[in-house]
């Protein structure tokens, strides 16, 4: 079964294939930041530290909302930002295998 591991911490969180990160975090009882889980608002965005093999592409809100937003990010913190994989929790899905992210 697919799992998300968080920042640093040992624990690791049994989501299904077919649930979002988000879906699957809040089922454990972890709740990430979030706005309108849609994928239009950008604020259950995370940053993918491994596993981004393990997740389903972004398509359609999130894609169109990455864009913008990790161009944004790059304007206010810099061209590192460009190097890091975003993606959004109430969209991203994993396929299988481990994920590990960072709340941003």
């Amino acid at each position: 079964m697919p799992s998300v591991s968080i920042n640093e911490k040992p624990n690791k969180y049994q989501v299904s294939s077919d649930e979002t990160i988000f879906e699957g975090l809040l089922k454990n009882d972890y709740e990430l930041p979030h706005g309108c889980l849609s994928g239009g608002c950008g604020a259950c965005r995370i940053e993918i530290l491994s596993g981004q093999e393990n997740l389903i592409e972004p398509v359609g809100a999130e894609e169109m909302t990455l864009v913008p937003l990790k161009d944004n990010m790059a304007r206010i913190y810099g061209d590192e930002v460009k190097n890091k994989t975003y993606r959004l929790a109430c969209q991203a899905k994993i396929k299988s295998g481990e994920v590990r992210i960072k709340e941003v």
